[in-house]
Parts: C-alpha cells; structure tokens; sequence
C-alpha cells in the first residue's frame, strides 16, 4: 500500500500523448488548441471609428465652430475625401477613417441645420473617438497560446484571422466498464440482492464535464470473460475505467484478469479513506484505473486521481484549490482521509463546512455535497481554521457562490 503523495506522483510519471487533430472551428470548442493562433493582419486593419458622428480636420479646429457636410462616410466602404478648411463628413461607427480626417465628433456634442454641423462641446484631443491601425495588435503577434480550453474568446480570434480550421488535442478513446453481477441496467426493476448499475454513469458525466465522452460496458463475476473481455476492451480503447472488482472479494476478478493479460501494476492500494483499493496500470498501451465498487469510492478516486491525470495529458493547467474548514471534525482513521463537504465563497476565501454522509456507500450525499477536503494521514481532531487542499466534485468548478 502506497500514500496518496507516491500515487501522484506515480501518476505523473506515467503521463502520455494522443497526438493532434484538425477539426472545423464549429467544432472546436471545447478542445484543446494544439497550436498557436497569430494575427494575419493589424487589428484594427485601419484607423477605426467609435462614434456615429462627424469627422473634422484636428488643425480646423483653431479657425472654425461649424463645417459644412461634404459627405456621409459608412461602414464598410474605403472612402476618400479631399475637404477643404472648414468642411466635415458624417461617418459612421465601425467605418474607415478617410486620410484626409483625424478626429471624429459624436452627434451628441453638435447640432446639425441645412448641411452645416455646428460643434458645441469641442473635442479635447486629436484622433479622439477613432480605434488608431495596430492598437490592439500588429500583424504577426501571437493571439492565442496552445493548450487553452478552446472557448468563445478563442473561436471568435480563430475567426477573425480566418481560421476555418483548428489543430487540437486528440481525446482518448475510453471505456466504462462496471462489474458485478448484482448490477442490473438502469432500465431494469432490480431483484432481491440486485442494485442499478449507476457508477458508470457517474463517471460518464465526470467526464462529460470536461468535453469527453465514453462507452459503457458491464462484466459478470465470471474470471474467463472478464479476461476474454479485457482483452477486446484495450485494443479499442486507450483508457479503461472499472467501477468495482478491484478489492480482495472472492468474485473480485479484475486483478486476477489483469495479471494474466500481463498489464503492468503501478500500483494497487492507496493509504487513503475512501478509495483504498484503487489500481492503476497499464496493459499493452492501454491505461488502466481501477476504482472501488462503492460510489463515493468511484468518485473521490476519479476526481483526485483520474481527471488531473487526464487534464495534464491534454495539456490543460490546473489549479488545486484550497479552502479552510469551518467547524471542529474527529477523523475515525490514521490513513489520509477525505472529508465531504459543502463550499461557501465568502469574502475572497473558500469555505469548507462539513456535509453529512453516511460513508461511501453513501451514494445520496453526494446530491449535497460539493467537494472533499483532504486530511493528511494521522490526523485525528481537526480544528476550525484548517486549510486544506481541495478535490471539487465538478472539475470545472473554480468559482463557488454563496446559496
């Protein structure tokens, strides 16, 4: 049995990559940008104007209050105009500011009769209300660094620069596999002894909140199957989730099945409470991770274990959160214990107040819960004001608000 700290690190050193893709900017978000997104002009590509109103010649100013409307410049057009002293045009937000002008007053500080614009509240400065050539960006600068979360900030540059196209993270190939012949399918009414297979389904919108996807597959308490299975699973897949099998039971076949296919134990028992059975693995090419049979098991395993792993795969960076408990807790084991609780986001801080469970077979709990708070090994009485790191039940959840 291994602490939770050589898990992790075992974990990290067994990281790999799926190579990269091309897909259709409709399709991209979500994914993550394998490539870096560079300006293939100025932005804005011309001296852009802000406000609806009139463009005047700086210099004018000196001389003339009214100027006589030569024109009417609209967006979208590259339009030119040789004015002389005293005269304007009425331009348009969003349109080219023609040469000949360099400062833009708005309809709001003049008044307009018989073609002649009359200014009465001055501009303060030359090319005032104008969005100057290469202000936000030059051509050739870098807009977007890869691996980001593809969002509608980097789909809106990606179309801007008239990328159609995006090279991005492939996604691994998973399967979900509960085992267990006391499962019986979400459609079924179970019998005496049976339950519903909903691990597996816990696991699926683990990883659908994160842009994934993955099929489910059940195995019988049976050693041959499991093997025969197994062993179609991982040429299809390039992750293999289990949802119980992993303990010492007598029809916990997944270990013995995985040793005879010759995968590679990293490791197998955690010193940790739940989840201590968990395994992890690699046949062939294929990852293994095994999680306990119990659901909050499945679930704390797969958010402290699983979904980092995966995220540092895909190149995403993350964050570990940290909050501070808000009430005295006795913690009934000397193993690194992580605590369920209910996060409240008050003045800057992470809150972290206790939730109530009945262990982790507690499946309901955790409609209540948000997170787990890890406590180290050894740890009995902890303390109000503890600060401890935090596993969010939602690995997109980094903002938690008050209800």
């Amino acid at each position: 049995m291994i602490t939770v700290t050589q898990a992790t690190q075992i974990l990290r050193e067994h990281c790999t990559d799926w190579g990269t893709e091309q897909v259709p900017l409709h399709q991209a978000t979500g994914r993550v940008l394998a490539e870096k997104l560079f300006a293939d002009t100025d932005l804005p590509p011309f001296h852009r104007v802000m406000m609806d109103g009139i463009a005047i010649r700086w210099e004018d100013l000196n001389a003339y209050d009214s100027f006589k409307i030569v024109g009417v410049c609209s967006a979208g057009l590259q339009q030119q105009f040789s004015p002389k002293e005293g005269e304007c045009v009425e331009i348009m937000t969003g349109a080219a500011l023609p040469e000949s002008f360099d400062t833009v007053v708005p309809y709001e500080h003049i008044q307009i009769a018989n073609d002649i614009a009359k200014i009465e509240s001055r501009p303060t400065k030359q090319f005032q209300n104008i969005h100057l050539k290469g202000t936000d960006f030059k051509e050739g600068a870098e807009l977007a660094l890869q691996n980001k979360k593809i969002n509608a900030a980097i789909i809106g540059i990606a179309a801007s620069i008239g990328k159609q196209t995006l090279l991005v993270k492939k996604l691994p190939r998973i399967i979900i596999i509960s085992t267990g012949d006391e499962l019986v399918s979400i459609d079924k009414t179970p019998l005496p002894g049976q339950i519903r297979q909903s691990n597996a389904w816990a696991l699926l919108s683990l990883l659908q909140t994160i842009g994934l996807n993955a099929e489910i597959a059940h195995l019988p308490d049976e050693l041959e199957a499991v093997i025969s299975q197994l062993d179609l699973h991982q040429k299809n897949n390039d992750i293999i989730l289990m949802s119980g099998g992993v303990s010492k039971g007598k029809f916990d076949y997944i270990a013995r099945a995985l040793e005879q296919l010759n995968c590679k134990t990293l490791f197998h028992r955690i010193a940790q409470k739940p989840g201590k059975p968990m395994f992890f693995g690699k046949l062939n090419d294929t990852f293994v991770f095994g999680f306990p049979g119990n659901p909050v098991s499945t679930l704390v395993c797969a958010c402290k274990y699983f979904i980092p792993w995966l995220q540092t795969n895909l190149g995403i960076a993350r964050v570990t959160p940290q909050a501070t408990l808000q009430s005295d807790v006795t913690i009934k084991s000397n193993l690194t214990f992580f605590l369920p609780v209910i996060i409240q986001l008050k003045e800057g801080n992470i809150h972290a107040h206790p939730a109530p469970n009945n262990g982790s077979g507690d499946f309901a709990s955790l409609a209540v819960m948000d997170a787990w708070l890890e406590i180290p090994e050894n740890s009995k009485e902890i303390k109000k004001g503890f600060i401890g790191h935090l596993i969010p039940l939602n690995p997109l959840q980094h903002q938690y608000t008050p209800y």
